[in-house]
């Protein structure tokens, strides 16, 4: 796969197919990487201070409550844009965008100030349906699987699309 070839169409059907997912526990790695669970790429460690640590410490993971509402959503995004960030709570499928929005609508009434003036006014619950790969996949991910997917600290939450 490192290496760029050019090979015709028509003598695919002369070779055997190659299945590229390995299987077993060497499956799970695989999946896991292409995800990009262990290999996304870091938040800066600005990003890390202004945004990830107060949305862990005080607004998700404040109380069971609001973990509870955190549960509700299987990824946090965060995409630059001109004056500041828009913050993007993905809905997990197991929910309605109307309960996505109601999350977010009471957990953004916990952001604290310098959180709430990095994000611009696009900032919100977004469904499955609505998020395009392109901004998946340029996308910051704030990592919150610890808090929210947690079996001891959330019951019921969403699993994590990585």
């Amino acid at each position: 796969m490192r290496v760029k070839a050019w090979f015709p169409k028509d003598l695919l059907p002369r070779h055997d197919a190659i299945n590229v997912v390995p299987e077993g526990q060497a499956r799970d790695r695989f999946r896991l990487r292409l995800g990009q669970r262990f290999s996304r790429q870091a938040l800066s460690a600005e990003l890390v201070v202004r945004v990830q640590r107060p949305l862990i410490d005080k607004v998700v993971g404040r109380n069971a409550t609001t973990r509870g509402q955190g549960a509700i959503f299987t990824d946090w995004l965060l995409l630059p844009e001109e004056g500041g960030f828009r913050l993007l709570a993905v809905v997990s499928p197991g929910h309605s965008p109307q309960e996505g929005d109601d999350a977010y609508e009471q957990l953004s009434q916990l952001f604290p100030e310098d959180l709430e003036s990095l994000l611009t006014d696009a900032s919100g619950a977004i469904s499955m349906e609505q998020l395009d790969f392109l901004t998946w996949l340029t996308a910051l991910k704030i990592n919150l699987d610890e808090l929210s997917w947690h079996p001891t600290k959330s019951g019921a939450g969403a699993e994590p699309t990585r």
